[in-house]
């Protein structure tokens, strides 16, 4: 999910650098992180309905992050049809982890099944731990920009490629569904499993997605307020990862 998110960013920062009537490719972030990053303590409350509910209350006590500095990105975008391509990466292995958190929610990932992500009400309390080695995304987005309200919305999203080389995570004290999580057995299957399902319902994800995306979170800006938001407003904003 965060590889999407990241990917409607930055289609968005492209009105940064796009001239009308051309089709610009951009490459980023202009700044590297640093390596290793600091976490800092704060909430993690995060809605994005029906997939993911993380409630009010929610947090995390800080933590560090590492190769956060071999992230990459290039997109482009054409104002005419205010559609673009995009993709995004890791080249290295990047790692977050912390000694403290508490959390609650709910997690509906289906089409995927639980050997990709398991699905119900959660609640956990320890340390979190999680990697992503060789992280890849690539699609293609437009934009709609409705000219009543001028509210912007994906009216397509489309991942043509999604890959990882490893994957892992761990946080103590995590139920869901009533069941505690086996992190070992999860890590060691989801790169099979996500590989064999991806193919049949990866589609149908993405779509519901996109809804998810529009509707929690696209529907609150006008076109001007959403750029301002990504550093479409000219400022370098939006061209570095955000802060964890």
């Amino acid at each position: 999910m965060k590889f999407i998110i990241l990917a409607l960013a930055l289609v968005g920062a492209a009105f940064v650098a796009a001239n009308p009537g051309t089709m610009e490719v951009v490459s980023g972030p202009e700044c590297t992180l640093a390596n290793p990053l600091e976490i800092v303590a704060g909430n993690i409350n995060l809605t994005l309905t029906p997939i993911v509910l993380i409630a009010e209350g929610s947090i995390q006590l800080g933590g560090v992050a590492t190769g956060l500095d071999t992230l990459w990105y290039s997109y482009e975008l054409s104002l005419i049809t205010l559609s673009g391509s995009f993709e995004a990466g890791i080249t290295g292995e990047a790692c977050g982890s912390g000694d403290s958190y508490e959390a609650t929610g709910t997690i509906d990932a289906s089409p995927f099944s639980e050997a990709v992500v398991p699905s119900g009400p959660f609640s956990g309390k320890g340390s979190y731990h999680g990697c992503i080695r060789a992280g890849y995304v690539k699609g293609e987005a437009t934009i709609f920009v409705n000219i009543i309200t001028n509210r912007v919305s994906l009216s397509r999203l489309v991942i043509s490629e999604i890959t990882f080389e490893h994957i892992e995570a761990e946080l103590t004290g995590f139920t869901i569904a009533g069941r505690e999580t086996d992190w070992a057995a999860w890590n060691a299957g989801v790169k099979a499993a996500f590989e064999a399902e991806w193919p049949v319902v990866g589609t149908e994800f993405v779509n519901i997605a996109r809804v998810a995306v529009n509707e929690n979170f696209l529907w609150k800006y006008t076109l001007a307020e959403f750029l301002e938001l990504i550093g479409g407003d000219g400022s370098t904003k939006g061209t570095c990862a955000p802060e964890l």
